[in-house]
């Protein structure tokens, strides 16, 4: 108290009356010189307290993957002076580094191993007492890679008389995904991103990006893919194509006659195919041995060709009469 009555008689025998009247000004005076040498006397008394550390883990296994987050900081408990403390606590960002290739045991990290990492950070005159946790669990798994094709999700509506003509390519075609063997062993495809386009009538070209993992431990080689998509105006095109007749074994020795002999085929065919699919290209025949010829009335007529360009084949009649002689 003898410090606080000798400041306040100073106050006084100033001559400046301003500041002898101001007595608001006087108290939060004293109570900041009060509080400043309370705050100082307790930095003398001993304390104990968590320094928080960020661990950073270096150099761990190449043919192995962390399916869990490892603890991320560590505690260490300590014993010092306020004054100490209060020094060592104005430090931010303490960060150690765990290297696994030079403490780990399997999936286990003794902290006890490593203290020399804190100790380099904390003065001599701050005592460890204890560190949370004693052990750090590493839940490692072994590291797959697998390449597998990509699954190009895509919704296509042509204008009319316009279609896909040829194969929708990507490229690449296949991706390599990696990461726990748990998790990829399940992977045999890759779906990109939804693609969606309406009133087409012209290829397409662009860049398609991949779906992204759900799983952040899955890793993928590429993020995007080029497509191309193919597209032509497709037209009309009608042929008049006699009928022959397919019988089964058992009647062999039967003659049919259909009525009529020659059919109607139209298909649909790209614009730039248009001339070189022929009537030759097509093979109709009146099936009779896919119905029973003592009951039925009409045989159905079936397509064959090879042609891979016609699309949507239809014949008119689709069914024809016969007539059996033995």
């Amino acid at each position: 108290m003898n410090v606080f009555n000798n400041l306040l008689n100073k106050l006084r025998t100033k001559k400046n009356p301003g500041i002898l009247q101001n007595n608001t000004f006087v108290f939060i005076l004293c109570v900041f010189v009060a509080a400043t040498l309370w705050f100082i006397n307790s930095l003398s008394y001993t304390y104990q307290t968590d320094l928080k550390f960020k661990v950073r883990y270096i150099n761990m296994p190449e043919n192995l993957i962390l399916v869990s987050k490892p603890v991320d900081e560590i505690f260490i408990l300590t014993e010092s002076t306020g004054f100490h403390l209060f020094r060592h606590n104005l430090r931010a960002n303490r960060l150690v580094e765990v290297d696994y290739s030079k403490y780990g045991r399997g999936a286990l990290v003794p902290v006890s191993e490593i203290l020399v990492e804190f100790k380099n950070q904390i003065p001599g005159e701050i005592r460890i007492l204890g560190v949370s946790p004693e052990i750090v669990y590493l839940d490692f798994e072994a590291l797959l890679e697998r390449s597998v094709p990509i699954d190009f999700d895509y919704r296509l509506d042509f204008n009319q008389q316009f279609d896909v003509f040829g194969k929708i390519s990507l490229s690449p075609d296949s991706i390599t995904v990696s990461g726990p063997i748990s998790a990829i062993d399940t992977i045999f495809s890759w779906p990109s991103k939804p693609f969606e386009k309406k009133n087409i009538n012209k290829s397409l070209s662009g860049v398609i990006e991949m779906k992204k993992p759900e799983n952040e431990l899955i890793s993928l080689s590429v993020e995007r893919a080029e497509y191309n998509i193919p597209v032509e105006r497709f037209t009309e095109k009608v042929f008049d194509i006699p009928v022959e007749v397919f019988t089964e074994d058992d009647d062999s020795e039967k003659s049919f006659s259909i009525f009529p002999r020659r059919v109607t085929l139209s298909c649909l065919l790209p614009v730039s195919r248009y001339e070189e699919v022929l009537a030759s290209d097509f093979q109709v025949f009146a099936d009779f041995s896919i119905i029973d010829v003592k009951s039925d009335k009409r045989v159905p007529v079936m397509v064959n060709t090879e042609n891979e360009f016609a699309r949507n084949i239809r014949v008119s009649p689709s069914r024809l009469e016969f007539i059996i002689y033995d």
